[in-house]
């Protein structure tokens, strides 16, 4: 089962204990490594920075379908990376999940109107800065637009 799914009764002795795990999954493009066959090539948002992901470091991978990237195709999935096991993976898996975030608030905030205002519309727009893949979000972000933040 992956890290962030539980019965009922174990998430609530999870809660009960401060110890939830940090959840470590990411939407992107994904291709072979033809280099090594152990691993495979992920990339968050285009085919032109690719990053190792070894099938070690891999909890589970849902696959979302194909897009289009220019005159080619990449498999869309989420990758779920496994829980860190020593303090210096917790706090890289951390700061990564920090950065991720903050960057996913920067762009849905950047994209608003001049006469956006946070306290009336965050707490739809927060629920869009978890959205990975960008048209999904950026169709979020309208629809508070149309609807919360009016």
């Amino acid at each position: 089962m992956p890290t962030n799914e539980f019965r009922a009764q174990d998430f609530l002795n999870t809660l009960r204990a401060g110890s939830l795990p940090l959840v470590l999954k990411y939407t992107g493009l994904v291709k072979e490594d033809d280099k090594d066959k152990s691993t495979l090539l992920f990339s968050l948002n285009n085919c032109q920075s690719w990053i190792q992901l070894h099938q070690d470091a891999i909890e589970s991978v849902e696959y979302l379908g194909v897009v289009a990237c220019r005159d080619h195709e990449h498999a869309l999935v989420t990758v779920e990376i496994k829980q860190p096991t020593t303090p210096e993976g917790v706090a890289i898996a951390r700061l990564a999940d920090h950065a991720s975030q903050s960057a996913q608030r920067i762009a849905a905030i950047s994209s608003q109107p001049a006469d956006y205002d946070p306290g009336v519309c965050g707490s739809c727009l927060s629920e869009c800065t978890q959205i990975t893949n960008t048209q999904a979000r950026k169709a979020c972000i309208n629809a508070c637009n149309l609807n919360a933040c009016k």
